[in-house]
């Protein structure tokens, strides 16, 4: 009996099973260059699953993506960025932070304190804010097939309309989560930019709102 072969969505659903068993996913890079594909784009659909101190490599790459205005935001000041570490990852075989679908700022920010503390010189002033926001600009970017993203902000809602509305709008969007604390004036900026999600994007399943106010209205 011959044996029918499978299509390339099914061997993308098969290593899909796998998604959160990376020593299987490793091995998968090795078959062909099919399963190499597949399995590339899962690693990077969420790569600060689990955060540890293999995750700095992660900052090093996602830092060659930065355009110009992006970069010019390291190495303008006084004290500059030491982009070295990055030097070994300039030719890539494939533009890893494309594959990207859940996005955390937290864990972003988290991340990127790590590799501050591996990579830079911390008895100089720290650029970590200005390394986030970049690398934040460029994801928001590059990235068009977010499924989850997550926002965490404090005293500071101009994010929010720096979020591309094609996240908004994605049939692929499925969760986001919003984490906030604004002031009286600013409220209505973050409410309009969550009601946006409600209203326009008919799949998503989950809008969790975590405000640290007492004045939430109901309607919201």
């Amino acid at each position: 009996m011959k044996l029918t072969k499978l299509t390339d969505d099914c061997y993308l659903e098969i290593i899909k099973n796998f998604e959160y068993d990376h020593h299987t996913l490793y091995n998968c890079l090795l078959v062909n260059r099919l399963f190499c594909h597949f399995t590339v784009s899962l690693l990077w659909a969420n790569p600060f699953y689990n955060i540890n101190k293999g995750s700095i490599n992660v900052i090093s790459i996602f830092l060659i993506y930065l355009d110009e205005n992006e970069r010019h935001q390291l190495t303008s000041s006084a004290y500059q960025v030491d982009l070295s570490c990055t030097h070994i990852f300039q030719k890539t075989l494939f533009n890893y932070a494309d594959f990207l679908e859940t996005y955390s700022s937290s864990k972003i920010q988290n991340i990127t304190s790590l590799w501050y503390q591996y990579t830079q010189d911390i008895s100089k002033p720290s650029l970590e804010t200005s390394t986030f926001m970049a690398i934040q600009s460029m994801l928001f970017r590059r990235c068009k097939r977010i499924k989850k993203f997550y926002i965490s902000l404090a005293e500071d809602s101009l994010t929010f309309p720096l979020i591309p509305s094609s996240w908004f709008y994605s049939s692929e969007l499925r969760e986001c989560e919003f984490r906030f604390v604004v002031s009286d004036s600013q409220n209505m900026i973050v409410y309009n930019y969550i009601n946006l999600i409600s209203i326009m994007n008919k799949r998503i399943q989950i809008i969790r709102i975590m405000a640290y106010n007492e004045d939430i209205p109901p309607e919201c």
